[in-house]
């Protein structure tokens, strides 16, 4: 399953397996200033929610 996002300063995908998540998102400028602290954010996220 393969999800298709775009918005104002992001555009990307989520491919999402059996037993992965596969992202694939760029940022523009402004966002890319934030770039580690949203991929921390979207890591802790996608923990949280495949938490048992």
């Amino acid at each position: 399953m393969v999800w298709q996002f775009r918005r104002s300063g992001a555009d990307g995908s989520l491919r999402v397996t059996p037993d992965r998540f596969v992202m694939d998102l760029q940022l523009g400028f402004l966002l890319g200033t934030f770039k580690d602290r949203i991929e921390a954010q979207l890591r802790q996220n996608l923990r949280d929610a495949s938490a048992p």
